[in-house]
């Protein structure tokens, strides 16, 4: 029996809520809080599988109530707010920042044509959700973005996990970094980047996967705390130092090499790599097969194994592969997977790839 806490302020939508997860069999709604407070602390003295949070609450919003659970009693956190009906990008952010695994909207009601899929899909994501497992949000611990941008940001520190799985002496620097991340990864990506010395030696390519019709929005908040520039990819354009190509909804994105010998951004609408396009596998490998001993990939926090072959053609030509350590990573689903395949280079802490990422570069 998956148990969940119910956040939300109005008793109607309250009600409707506790509804529609009851009538799932292999769900109970074991309580339910009208405050952002009263979330914090149910959470903390119930330890509920899985939590849906309103974001307008009184005493404690849901965004500052999800980062206190996040900080004493983490969990998974569904936010379930009106205004993700209207692709509100900065709300799903700023939600997965504070540490939430995903935004629905919330449901009209039984009698709005949306009902049915609504329910349906409010309880597909809470037993999807319930049994990930999510770590401790430290206060400040992630928030490496606190540095200035334009800084350089670095911090000579080397978190303990962090560990060289096989070591890297000899290797060329890197001309070209492909990144890859899913749930959790538009905070993760926000804190490394915004940390990066304007002078970044290399371009960084990014395939983050979110839904349809908030990469643009993505990209911009990703911007707004570094002194990169962050873009939406085109297809042909040169990568560049000091530039961060975020790949575009429903297309693959992958490096080329020119008959000029530069690298050429290439965007394809091919089928999908098992169920994504963009692929971080599709990524990975064409940057092996463009710049060979200089593709530094890094794959991030997750679920599921997407990335992994790409990331055996980045072995098998030489380049390095970092992967996000567990304590650091929201979800340790693709960076696991990465492990278990046996090429890792180095195992890295999200407040320590900065420094791995300038020294490497």
């Amino acid at each position: 029996m998956i148990r969940v806490l119910v956040a939300e302020d109005s008793p109607t939508a309250r009600a409707l809520l506790v509804a529609m997860l009851d009538a799932d069999p292999e769900i109970e709604v074991i309580a339910q809080a009208s405050t952002g407070l009263e979330a914090v602390e149910m959470a903390e003295r119930l330890e509920p599988d899985l939590i849906t949070m309103d974001v307008h609450m009184p005493e404690l919003d849901g965004l500052q109530a999800t980062e206190r659970i996040m900080l004493r009693s983490p969990r998974p956190i569904i936010i379930v707010s009106s205004q993700a009906r209207d692709a509100d990008v900065s709300l799903s952010l700023d939600a997965t920042r504070a540490g939430a695994l995903l935004v629905l909207p919330k449901p009209e009601g039984p009698g709005s044509g949306h009902f049915d899929s609504d329910q349906r899909q409010l309880v597909a994501m809470v037993k999807a959700l319930s049994h990930v497992k999510v770590v401790r949000r430290w206060r400040g611990s992630g928030a490496i973005a606190n540095t200035p941008a334009g800084k350089t940001g670095i911090t000579h520190r080397r978190q303990s996990g962090t560990g060289v799985i096989r070591k890297s002496s000899g290797r060329p620097l890197a001309t070209l970094v492909a990144i890859a991340a899913s749930t959790g990864g538009p905070a993760a990506l926000k804190d490394v980047l915004a940390v990066l010395p304007t002078d970044f030696a290399a371009p960084i390519l990014i395939v983050q996967h979110i839904a349809k019709g908030f990469v643009d929005g993505l990209a911009k908040w990703l911007g707004t705390d570094s002194s990169l520039r962050v873009t939406v990819a085109t297809d042909g354009e040169t990568p560049m130092p000091g530039f961060v190509y975020v790949a575009p909804d429903g297309f693959h994105m992958e490096v080329r090499r020119a008959r000029s010998d530069s690298l050429r951004i290439a965007l394809t609408s091919t089928p999908p790599v098992g169920t994504f396009r963009p692929s971080a596998s599709r990524l990975f490998s064409s940057a092996a097969t463009a710049a060979g001993d200089r593709t530094l990939a890094v794959i991030l926090t997750g679920m599921g194994d997407d990335g992994v072959a790409g990331l055996l053609e980045v072995h098998r030509n030489h380049g390095q592969v970092l992967a996000q350590d567990e304590a650091s990573s929201v979800i340790y689903g693709m960076p696991r997977e990465a492990m278990r395949a046996g090429i890792v280079d180095e195992v890295v802490s999200l407040q320590s790839l900065p420094d791995r990422l300038v020294e490497l570069t």
